[in-house]
């Protein structure tokens, strides 16, 4: 399971890493670009899963699927911290080896 788990958080920070690493001239612009893809990526599967969910049900109790989004929010909210440290360093390292 911890090779699953390393594997998940290294994919998740794939992209936004190499937005980072090889689009710095503007470095505010990249980092800001790799933070929105970053929480989309987060909170994209999960928001997929809820709206399948009430597809199969119904939307009959629209505060059901509000409380399972913000539920999403609120955790990609929660785990986006530990990725920006992540990302910050990165852009740090990437623009003092410049």
């Amino acid at each position: 399971m911890v090779d699953h788990f390393l594997i998940k958080h290294i994919l998740i920070m794939l992209i936004p890493c190499i937005i980072v690493v090889f689009f710095n001239r503007r470095p505010v612009l990249t980092f800001t670009l790799a933070v929105v893809f970053l929480y989309l990526t987060l909170a994209g599967p999960e928001i997929k899963k809820t709206i399948e969910i009430m597809s199969a049900y119904g939307t009959t109790n629209p505060g059901l699927m509000l409380s399972r989004v913000s539920k999403v929010f609120v955790k990609s909210a929660h785990d986006l911290p530990v990725y920006l440290l992540v990302l910050a360093v990165i852009q740090w390292v990437t623009r003092r080896r410049d």
